[in-house]
């Protein structure tokens, strides 16, 4: 009988073994799924970040060429407008100028009807002496 306890000791100790192994090895198969897995996640987060920084460099360069052409579109306008500020200035001026003219024309106007009128005023007074003096 002790021959039979000891035996299926001997039985368990291997079934032990066997099961240990067996679990030893289908852990190992896990973890390494797990690891390829990982591994592939890592490679993919890799590429999107290099995409991303990628992505992230053009448009940083492409922001800076804007700013750089934004920049020069300002200085162009700035002068553009400068130059109309002057011309403006020179056609205000040359209007004022006009105006003075005008005026000016407009009172010389006004004494040649004046003298007009004093002339015309002398004929009809002329011909009346003449006649009646």
């Amino acid at each position: 009988m002790t021959y039979l306890i000891a035996e299926i000791f001997v039985y368990l100790l291997a079934a032990l073994v066997l099961g240990l192994g067996a679990g030893w090895l289908w852990r190992d198969q896990q973890a390494a799924r797990q690891t390829a897995a990982a591994a592939e996640s890592d490679a993919q987060v890799a590429l999107r970040e290099a995409a991303l920084r990628a992505a992230l460099h053009d448009a940083e360069t492409s922001a800076a060429a804007r700013a750089a052409d934004a920049a020069s579109r300002q200085a162009s306008l700035q002068a553009a407008m400068d130059a109309m500020t002057l011309k403006l200035a020179a056609v205000e001026h040359r209007v004022v100028e006009l105006q003075r003219e005008r005026e000016l024309q407009n009172r010389a106007l006004q004494v040649l009807h004046q003298q007009l009128e004093l002339a015309d005023e002398r004929r009809t007074r002329s011909p009346s002496n003449g006649t009646t003096g």
